[in-house]
């Protein structure tokens, strides 16, 4: 009998960093979009000093990095509740702040160019341009490969978010008493509520019940197992099971040939 390898449920652990980082992410986002419209008033996106489609991009990063920071804090709130969108909030959540700062990055650059001031220069105004510069900016100059290296949280975060371990976690491994489909059995029990070890039901043969249910009661121990089930004789006039060296009965109602015994012996 082969046995269903029993699978061990996830975790949660980076389900619950996943979570963790989603937050922090969106509370920052919150502040930077807080800091750059205190701080910029009427003159956030540049109208009437940079191009007009400079202008389009600061406002499209910005909307970007508002439904960011929206997912990212909605979806935290739904991993922690071990709901299936959550991580798919999350993840979307990532990739508009990775986004978003790659278009502003882009963007700053083709200005500078366009007015033609060498980039290599200003890699700070290039680079800089996380939510984190835009709330300490003001007061710590943040060197522009920092800038960089913190584009790795939301990274971290948009892996943790798809793993398969986190899916699995927030889905549930159990709803209303059974499985859910794809889930895993819970840790010291096999498949079909069993626990590790224990033997399937023996099934008779002709019948889809275990022993002892649906009206067959259990079988005696000791007893010979027929063909037809434990201890039950072959019903008279069937061929193949009779006791060895006895001859065989014929059919109920049919007459030997004259001439021939029974059984097909000639004399």
């Amino acid at each position: 009998m082969y046995r269903v390898p029993v699978q061990r449920p996830a975790s949660g652990g980076t389900a619950v960093s996943a979570g963790v980082l989603a937050v922090l992410g969106a509370l920052v986002g919150v502040g930077g979009l807080i800091s750059v419209l205190v701080r910029g008033g009427g003159s956030v996106l540049g109208i009437g000093l940079v191009p007009g489609w400079a202008s389009a991009v600061s406002g499209l990063v910005l909307f970007i990095d508002a439904v960011a920071s929206i997912l990212l804090f909605v979806g935290a709130v739904l991993v922690f509740r071990r709901r299936g969108a959550g991580p798919m909030l999350v993840a979307l959540g990532c990739a508009g702040v990775v986004g978003a700062y790659v278009v502003a990055a882009v963007s700053v650059a083709v200005q500078l160019s366009e007015i033609g001031i060498s980039i290599g220069r200003h890699l700070e105004a290039v680079f800089g341009q996380t939510n984190v510069n835009a709330i300490v900016g003001e007061v710590v100059e943040v060197p522009w490969p920092v800038s960089v290296l913190l584009l790795v949280f939301p990274v971290l975060t948009f892996v943790l978010a798809v793993l398969p371990s986190t899916r699995r976690w927030c889905k549930g491994a159990w709803a209303g008493g059974r499985p859910a489909a794809g889930a895993w059995a819970p840790a010291g029990q096999g498949p079909h509520g069993m626990r590790p070890g224990q033997q399937m039901p023996v099934m008779q043969p002709g019948h889809g019940a275990p022993q002892g249910q649906w009206g067959r009661g259990p079988q005696p121990q000791g007893q010979p197992r027929g063909p037809h089930g434990p201890g039950a004789p072959a019903p008279q006039g069937q061929w193949g099971h009779s006791p060895q060296g006895a001859p065989r009965p014929i059919d109920q109602g049919r007459q030997a040939p004259p001439n021939q015994p029974p059984n097909g012996f000639r004399q």
